[in-house]
């Protein structure tokens, strides 16, 4: 069954499973630790009318290679249980966790829209709802600067017994002292605002394009200000790779190739001049002479030391990540062809490293964790998710009535890229708005499938 042009009413549920991703503040823990976000709960509560639907109307959805995919790295989860080295119970709580928030969210958004025109609403919907989840990050962090304490979100006390280092006051965001971090509603310590920002930035992106309407050129530039506001690297990098791969692939015509070179020139150059002005600013002295006055007691170094934590020549935190990466992926190679190549189960290969090894901190990376958890097998079925997400997203971009390059699916995959981005170098792959954003495409995907067949 293709997706028809069809308006559907099931595409509503999809809306408010867009409407609620940036929403993990308002969740609750289950006995024996399993967490329920207000997207989960309502995917769960939606997945059994969908499935009655299908019944009704005697019809079996086409749920492509993707779902299948999703459905067999749960299999290899689930074998990773059986076999688990530190804890059978936390290698469960992790499947079902993958279940939950991420198989079922995919099914939802997939199965409940149904055309373009609904997609294109529902990223509507995401840009309002980014556009809320972004201003509450600003009102964190002005409120921070301005007043010195933290301005937590609505209501979020009565869900989380909440602090104020949970938000980087104290210790401070980026781990600099007077730095709090913005996250929105995303949830305490959260450090995934730009990850899940970037989203809603290629929404705003596709829309300023096709309509030039002011409102997604101010929604664009404000998006763009609030991922350099989080002052996150990861998301820095992301962002550098989404706006690479779209501005690449969005090339059509005569000129494309001109267009090309000039484009990798200028970028290249940009960074470069990043680079040679961090280089000669390496000796620089007045981060460390700056501080803020919290009160007349109280006194903690100023937001320029931002400039020393984003140096690589200067900063020992570029030095620190690359040891995290390398570390782990040393041992995720070990581990993760353990038990037939099915690894050590589910969120347990970080926890065996802390506990065997003297290595106190994390991977670093979603990919690296699969490795470590999933085993070889597990890592070979994400890399083929997202190989398999980009090639339909390019053809989908060649396929359009004019003749012209489709600028969704282009902004679809540049989003995609740049999210992946930040789950290998840090662990926002694995996030529900990476899945609605894999079902979005896949509708798209079907839906030029059957507008090509049409065309012939």
């Amino acid at each position: 069954m293709f997706p028809s042009e069809k308006k559907s009413m099931m595409a509503f549920l999809a809306y408010i499973i867009v409407a609620t991703l940036p929403f993990p503040i308002y969740s609750f823990e289950f006995p024996g630790g399993i967490g329920m976000t207000p997207n989960n709960l309502l995917a769960i509560f939606f997945a059994p009318f969908i499935v009655l639907n299908f019944v009704k109307n005697r019809s079996i959805p086409n749920f492509t290679i993707i779902a299948w995919l999703h459905g067999l790295f749960i299999c290899i989860s689930f074998v990773g249980v059986l076999t688990a080295m530190v804890d059978e119970w936390v290698a469960f709580r992790g499947t079902l966790a993958y279940v939950i928030e991420y198989f079922i969210v995919y099914l939802v958004v997939f199965t409940c829209l149904k055309s373009r025109e609904e997609i294109e609403t529902a990223l509507k919907v995401l840009i309002v709802v980014t556009i809320i989840n972004s201003l509450m990050g600003w009102i964190e962090l002005f409120g921070f600067m301005l007043f010195g304490k933290m301005l937590m979100p609505p209501f979020a006390s009565y869900f989380k017994e909440l602090s104020y280092k949970n938000f980087g006051y104290g210790t401070g965001g980026l781990g600099i002292p007077g730095f709090v971090r913005m996250f929105g509603f995303l949830g305490p310590g959260a450090d995934d605002l730009g990850s899940f920002t970037m989203f809603g930035l290629g929404a705003a992106m596709y829309f300023k394009e096709v309509t030039g309407k002011f409102f997604y050129k101010f929604t664009y530039w404000f998006f763009i200000l609030t991922i350099i506001g989080g002052m996150s690297r990861n998301a820095f990098a992301g962002l550098l790779l989404m706006f690479l791969v779209y501005h690449v692939l969005k090339l059509d015509g005569k000129y494309a190739y001109r267009q090309l070179f000039l484009k990798i020139m200028a970028f290249t150059s940009m960074i470069s001049l990043v680079v040679l002005i961090f280089y000669f600013a390496k000796d620089a002295t007045f981060f460390q002479d700056t501080s803020v006055h919290l009160s007349s007691t109280k006194e903690v170094q100023s937001y320029a030391l931002l400039v020393e934590r984003l140096n690589p020549f200067v900063s020992k935190s570029f030095s620190k990540s690359k040891d995290y990466f390398t570390t782990h992926f040393d041992l995720a190679l070990k581990y993760g062809f353990y038990n037939l190549g099915f690894g050590l189960g589910n969120q347990n290969f970080d926890e065996y490293i802390f506990d065997n090894y003297p290595i106190k901190y994390g991977s670093h990376s979603n990919f690296i964790q699969t490795l470590g958890d999933e085993g070889i097998w597990g890592l070979l079925v994400q890399l083929v998710i997202i190989i398999l997400i980009m090639r339909f997203c390019i053809l989908a971009s060649f396929i359009n009535r004019d003749g012209k390059k489709d600028l969704l699916p282009v902004v679809f995959v540049a989003s995609f890229m740049g999210i992946m981005a930040t789950g290998l170098i840090r662990t926002y792959y694995y996030n529900p708005y990476t899945f609605v954003l894999q079902a979005m495409i896949m509708v798209l995907y079907l839906q030029k499938i059957k507008e090509k067949n049409l065309l012939k």
